[in-house]
């Protein structure tokens, strides 16, 4: 609508524009807009060129259709009811303008959703089924995962050469591709793994992330499997509701090599399981050793001008896994 008494305040100007410069000897005459002289013809066209730039500038044409009624009706004498026809008509225009993009975005919104949706599938990333999700914290979905195997770590804190276990049950009959990846690292079996690693990044009262094989430092990571290539999320199936989920760190290309987390919430955390279900692989669960999970997730980070972004969470004591394998 400001658009609509923007062009109506240049059709009153016009109007008068044109009454002061008529050479006609009687004003009883109504005046015209199509004058006999190039003054007010290139009074129009720049008048028409404004209202084009303003609506380019606005990222629409759709304003310049309500310039059209007041050029277009030349020889019409400018009258009350004239000028209200004009403004009739220009803001049907606009309006008709106005909805036909509506249209054309909604069609270009359905159709991106179309393309993302398509790509997804081409890629072959896990595919999202919730009604398979299961539950930890419930008994129906302890019973729908069984532990296959257990693997442990033998962690050190800062110079103390004491150690602390925390042990993991993996879910193999669930996520069979990933669990036997943790396993080779775990082992040590492709020459490289978890073995002098660290745990990296500390993110208080959220998780812990560790697995950089590579350069400990959390930016890069190395699969056991798949010939040492990242490969494809395998399922979203066990949620995150309890505390201790042990799930896969994803790569910006939304795949995963060696870098897991472990969730450090203390109680059954629903919103906290929203956060990651349907994008990260969950594939294990502490089940001895919460107490030093506890502690590591205590532990101060380092807080200054360089440890931010991908820094962030540092430890400021180094957190080493001195030892570990399967039970």
């Amino acid at each position: 609508m400001a658009a609509s008494g923007a062009v109506v305040h240049g059709a009153r100007r016009r109007c008068s524009a044109s009454t002061s410069s008529t050479s006609s000897s009687s004003s009883s005459y109504p005046l015209r807009y199509a004058s006999s002289s190039s003054s007010s013809s290139s009074s129009r066209s720049a008048f028409l060129v404004c209202m084009v730039l303003m609506s380019s500038l606005e990222g629409s044409l759709a304003f310049t259709g309500g310039t059209l009624p007041l050029l277009r009706h030349g020889n019409m004498p400018c009258t009350r009811e004239r000028r209200h026809a004009d403004i009739v008509t220009m803001n049907s225009d606009i309006s008709e303008t106005m909805g036909r993009r509506s249209m054309l975005g909604s069609i270009l919104l359905i159709s991106s959703f179309v393309a993302s949706a398509g790509a997804g599938a081409k890629e072959g990333t896990a595919t999202v089924d919730t009604s398979a999700s299961i539950d930890l914290t419930t008994p129906e979905g302890n019973a729908k995962a069984q532990v296959t195997d257990k693997a442990y770590f033998d962690v050190s804190i800062g110079d103390s050469k004491n150690t602390s276990r925390i042990v993991i049950g993996l879910y193999g009959g669930i996520v069979p591709k990933t669990v036997e990846n943790f396993k080779g690292l775990v082992k040590g079996s492709p020459g490289y793994g978890y073995k002098g690693t660290e745990f990296y990044r500390i993110v208080q009262g959220l998780q812990i992330s560790a697995g950089d094989v590579l350069n400990n430092n959390g930016r890069s990571g190395k699969p056991a499997i798949n010939d040492g290539e990242p490969f494809e999320q395998e399922n979203f199936k066990i949620m995150h509701t309890a505390p201790g989920i042990v799930s896969m760190q994803n790569t910006l290309e939304k795949t995963v090599d060696s870098r897991f987390f472990i969730s450090t919430r203390r109680e059954i955390d629903m919103g906290y399981s929203k956060i990651f279900d349907n994008k990260y692989v969950a594939f294990g669960k502490v089940i001895e050793g919460l107490d030093v999970i506890e502690k590591l997730d205590s532990l101060e980070t380092k807080s200054g001008l360089f440890d931010k972004g991908v820094n962030s969470g540092k430890p400021k004591e180094k957190v080493v896994i001195q030892d570990c394998g399967l039970l």
